[in-house]
């Protein structure tokens, strides 16, 4: 059996419910429901689209003012075509009920989730709303004042983007729609109490742009402390708030709101229309602009930077080791160098000449047994091992320097003569020998250690 169409008598009198069929559209769950209508959840016939359908409650139906303003927000949301309005596909009569089919979003309004989690992070919440402030700039550009601007009609998708609905209470500033000014009343107030202007307590029927602007600034204060500006317990004192209580600080409320923005929020609300910002796109300048000064966090730092340091001087010939951050390890101190502490290295035989004096770039192999390590009082370690001389970046300067004149062939025979024949004693020989040895040990040490430690500083050798 087929199910019955909605507007017949048995359903006239027991409402609609899921899985009614409404023309081409099936109910499958109510999403609001009020004095004036109820908006559900539906599916098209046909091609099995998902959307909200709205329509009139039949106590609405008997006031001929309500089923005009209806027609008026199907044109006016016809009209409109932003990222952040809501998207109306079509709308008319069905069985005398008038309906309007809009996109159905996944999401809840701003007024539910502030009481599911508390107020928003000061970021989130002024991201909302300078969407919603571009929503209705596009609506302002074709003299659509919304006129119930609040949170309840501010919804938020699963991907954060903004949807302004509820344009039932719309007001159109043209020419064309000058015959429809009579559904509003010269003096008839007209919106939601927490977030009516103050004009619009007065008269809305003389309110512009300038009123959705301190809606939405009363919207914000809802974002971020979870309560309106102003507390009442009567529409009298609401409406006398409105007019002439203070404006609330949010800095006040929340330490985390800044100055700057505090201060876009109190030209928003102020009390003469004049006072506000002129447009919602200065709004969205403004809000902008208070965020300028937060900076945000820095994920790719797991820590603070590292301030640079002087490295200090050394305090003395024997400085302590000193930590360093760019080292695994502390620095090497600088030492003296230790006196032997064994007998005098003896005289090792040297090579007999076979020219003139050798330079000291060609290193002759020693004649005797290598020198052992001493240990030394001053470290902690042995003394150094033999490291591999690196290559000469040039030539050596001689030991000795080059005379002015060619040196006299030397006499051979002079070492051929016999021991006792010689005027010159052998220890006199040893002696040299051992002096210029500890000579080239001294200035080999001292290069050595001025290539492993190329930054230290030593005294001049000379």
């Amino acid at each position: 059996m087929s199910q019955p169409e909605y507007g017949s008598s048995e359903n006239a009198r027991s409402g609609a419910s899921p899985g009614q069929v409404f023309g081409d559209y099936v109910f499958l769950e109510q999403l609001s429901d009020s004095r004036t209508g109820s908006v559900w959840k539906a599916q098209h016939r046909t091609t099995g689209a998902i959307v909200a359908l709205k329509m009139l409650s039949q106590a609405a139906m008997t006031s001929a003012t309500m089923i005009e303003r209806f027609h008026r927000q199907v044109q006016i949301l016809a009209e409109l075509r932003h990222p952040n309005l809501i998207v109306a596909y079509e709308g008319g009569r069905l069985e005398g009920v008038p309906y309007l089919v809009m996109e159905y979003i996944e999401g809840q309004d701003l007024r539910s989730l502030v009481k599911q989690r508390g107020p928003f992070p000061v970021q989130e919440a002024v991201e909302h709303i300078i969407q919603a402030a571009a929503g209705l700039a596009s609506a302002h550009a074709r003299g659509i004042w919304h006129r119930n601007v609040k949170p309840a009609n501010l919804m938020v998708d699963r991907s954060g983007l903004i949807r302004v609905t509820g344009f039932g209470l719309a007001h159109v500033e043209s020419s064309e729609n000058a015959g429809n000014v009579a559904l509003t009343m010269q003096g008839q107030a007209m919106g939601t109490g927490d977030y009516m202007a103050p004009e619009q307590t007065v008269d809305a029927s003389s309110v512009n742009a300038r009123a959705d602007i301190y809606s939405l600034g009363c919207a914000l204060c809802m974002l971020l402390t979870g309560r309106p500006p102003y507390r009442a317990k009567s529409w009298v004192q609401m409406v006398g708030a409105h007019l002439t209580a203070p404006i609330p600080s949010l800095a006040a409320s929340r330490s985390d709101v800044p100055q700057a923005l505090d201060a876009v929020f109190q030209k928003m609300l102020a009390k003469q229309p004049g006072d506000r910002y002129g447009s919602m796109e200065e709004v969205i300048a403004a809000l902008r602009g208070s965020l300028v000064t937060v900076e945000p966090a820095r994920p790719d730092l797991q820590g603070p930077v590292l301030p640079m340091v002087a490295w200090p001087e050394p305090l003395g010939p024997a400085t302590a080791p000193v930590p360093s951050p760019a080292l695994q390890g502390p620095v090497m101190p600088t030492v003296a160098w230790p006196e032997p502490q064994g007998p005098a290295m003896p005289a090792v035989a040297w090579p007999e000449p076979q020219g003139p004096v050798m330079p000291a770039v060609a290193w002759p192999e020693p004649q005797g047994p290598a020198m052992a390590a001493v240990p030394s009082p001053g470290l902690q370690a042995p003394a150094m091992p033999a490291v591999a001389w690196p290559e000469p970046q040039g030539a050596f300067m001689p030991l000795v320097p080059p005379p002015a004149e060619p040196a006299a062939p030397l006499d051979v025979g002079y070492f051929e003569m016999a021991r006792s024949e010689r005027k010159i004693p052998r220890w006199v020989f040893g002696l040299v020998g051992y002096v210029v040895s500890a000579l080239m040990g001294l200035v080999l040490a001292y290069f050595l250690i001025k290539w492993i430690f190329p930054g230290r500083h030593l005294p001049s050798l000379w």
